[in-house]
């Protein structure tokens, strides 16, 4: 009889497929109607020029006339989606998949290097006050990720932007606070797990009860994390990028929407929807195929 697992991991893999596809056009149709009726929308700035003449200035408004009927925009924008287009940004005068193409590789250039130094930094505070059961040692990094917690990202960017620090760092101190009281804490509840507490009755030194014992119990939830972290630097990027004028997809972002570029707001409404499904999608699978079976 033939195996029935290969046709099930098809049928997850195409509901998985139809349900971001969903998803992301539904995404797509929220943010530009919201956009659409947001007020102010079809005012162009230039039409307060006093030096344009009439004429110009109903050149203008028939420029963004596209625009005002939505199904006239969803029918036209996903037409050329199809085509591996996504229309012209009104803000920039541009492409707008030349313009998210420039942009990315700025911030994927910024998660690199930020994503990894924050998780070092995490994991190696979190390892620490694990094995040394110090209360003091625990108490300093937990005060320092609570302040940084109630800091609004916006005032962290501003600070790293005056001293020069950049936009790595700022997204590192935004990133692992938060990282951090979920990792500490899921070490600290597998530290009191009854296989770990015999194996301290055994007398199984500090170092190698962590490693052997509680790591791979807390494993999922922490590579599970990992996947998750994805998505939470790509909303700090927003604000930190446009504070520290670092010219990536979140100073993009904020300028879309200051704009109210229609093309290109739905274009990274998209994209930020892709990367936010597929990281919750990557978690739920890491979770579940590191987590051991019962029974």
């Amino acid at each position: 009889m033939p195996s029935k697992k290969p046709y099930r991991i098809f049928r997850r893999m195409l509901h998985h497929g139809l349900r971001l596809i969903a998803i992301v056009l539904t995404a797509g149709v929220l943010s530009a109607t919201l956009v659409r009726f947001a007020p102010g929308f079809g005012v162009d700035e230039r039409e307060l020029d006093s030096q344009l003449s009439s004429g110009s200035i109903a050149a203008i408004r028939n420029s963004n006339a596209a625009n005002r009927s939505l199904p006239r925009f969803y029918v036209n924008y996903f037409r050329d989606m199809i085509r591996g287009q996504f229309g012209i940004s009104q803000t920039f005068q541009r492409p707008v998949a030349e313009l998210v193409r420039e942009r990315s590789t700025v911030s994927l250039h910024s998660l690199a290097v930020a994503l990894p130094a924050t998780w070092f930094l995490v994991l190696c505070v979190a390892l620490s006050v694990t094995i040394l059961r110090n209360q003091f040692f625990t108490f300093m990094p937990s005060l320092f990720a609570a302040g940084l917690m109630a800091s609004p990202a916006a005032m962290v960017a501003l600070w790293a932007a005056t001293t020069g620090h950049g936009v790595e760092i700022a997204l590192t101190l935004i990133l692992a606070p938060p990282l951090y009281r979920y990792v500490q804490n899921v070490m600290e509840r597998n530290f009191r797990s009854p296989h770990v507490m015999a194996a301290r009755a055994c007398g199984v030194g500090p170092v190698r009860l962590v490693v052997w014992h509680v790591l791979p119990t807390a494993a999922p939830q922490v590579v599970g994390l990992i996947a998750i972290s994805l998505s939470m630097a790509f909303g700090a990027l927003i604000p930190v990028e446009f504070i520290c004028d670092s010219p990536g997809f979140g100073q993009l972002a904020l300028q879309a929407a200051l704009g109210r570029d229609l093309p290109l707001l739905v274009t990274l409404t998209m994209i930020i929807t892709i990367v936010t499904f597929a990281a919750n999608m990557t978690a739920d699978a890491l979770n579940q195929a590191l987590t051991p079976v019962s029974g």
